[in-house]
């Protein structure tokens, strides 16, 4: 099932992407958000593809929520009209499936960019695999939609997509599904193509992350309190982002949010930016470290942390 908003020929490509699997799919829906170049001129013509248009633009929520309804097999896929699928993706998540019978079959993502490979396995899902539950890492990851499969039962029941998110609304997605603690099975295999471009969505980063602390908020609705650790961090990693993105006012909410319920570690930044955390608050921490990176060159910046690096790292000398 694939959502289309003027991404033109990158959707033939996504199409014969399917169309030259090594085992057929069942059928492909595609839902034009009323895009001023509509999915007719880029599509061939085959008995598998199904058009539907929307008479306004609503978002991708709304267009998957409609492709959701008019889906008639057991299990769905969602996928943008700009990304791409393998040859054997298919073979191997119905393999998957007809082993199993899990809720999900995830995939993990290589993305491109100008047509060159730019990263491998960018969903890191080999965390899930080594143990980490699903929940803690749908809050503090970026699940992608081109990487499940679904079984369609499980979304219905769920009520699919929230329609009145804009943004973020594959991590809040995920994250409601993760909370009803589906079976499902990881091949760690890419199967599936992310192309990065200028053009995305996902490049509309204040846009990103304040719909992102929209999602938090609609999820803490109904998280238990033993994934509150997980939340902290997620929300706390929102406000840093928004704060440098020049939000104060929603950065300032995120981290009183996430105070309520707990300290951030902060894990993952470096130590001098946690040591101030500690000692005088994230949003103090943040201004000091914006006002840092202004008055320090970038490569001055990295010289210094490899300096430290390796001090760190050196052998200390045995007295004799």
């Amino acid at each position: 099932m694939i959502t289309y908003y003027r991404e033109k020929e990158l959707l033939r490509r996504c199409l014969d992407s399917l169309l030259q699997q090594t085992t057929a799919v069942h059928e492909i829906l595609i839902h034009d958000d009323a895009s001023p170049e509509p999915a007719e001129d880029f599509i061939p013509n085959h008995r598998l593809i199904k058009v539907v248009r929307a008479e306004t633009n609503r978002g991708p929520s709304r267009g998957r929520n409609v492709l959701l309804a008019k889906a008639s097999g057991d299990y769905v896929h969602f996928h943008d009209a700009d990304d791409f699928f393998a040859p054997a993706w298919c073979e191997k998540v119905t393999s998957a499936i007809f082993q199993n019978s899990p809720d999900i079959v995830f995939t993990e993502v290589n993305s491109f960019q100008y047509g060159a490979l730019y990263r491998e396995k960018i969903l890191d899902l080999k965390k899930v695999v080594a143990g980490m539950n699903l929940v803690d890492f749908c809050l503090n990851h970026a699940l992608l939609p081109l990487s499940g499969t679904y079984r369609k039962a499980l979304l219905d029941r769920l009520g699919g997509y929230r329609d009145e998110l804009w943004q973020s609304e594959d991590f809040e997605f995920h994250a409601r599904l993760a909370l009803a603690e589906p079976s499902f099975e990881i091949i760690s295999e890419p199967l599936a193509f992310i192309d990065v471009r200028d053009a995305s969505r996902s490049q509309k980063q204040l846009e990103v992350w304040t719909w992102r602390l929209n999602s938090l908020r609609l999820l803490f609705l109904d998280l238990p309190p033993r994934f509150y650790p997980s939340f902290v961090e997620a929300v706390s990693t929102v406000g840093s982002h928004l704060h440098r993105l020049g939000d104060r006012e929603a950065s300032k909410a995120a981290f009183e949010l996430a105070a309520q319920l707990g300290t951030p570690s902060f894990a993952g930044r470096p130590r001098p930016f946690r040591w101030l955390a500690k000692l005088i608050g994230p949003i103090r921490a943040e201004s000091l470290g914006q006002h840092y990176r202004g008055l320090m060159p970038e490569k001055m910046r990295k010289l210094l942390s490899a300096s430290r690096t390796s001090t760190a790292e050196k052998p200390k000398r045995k007295a004799s």
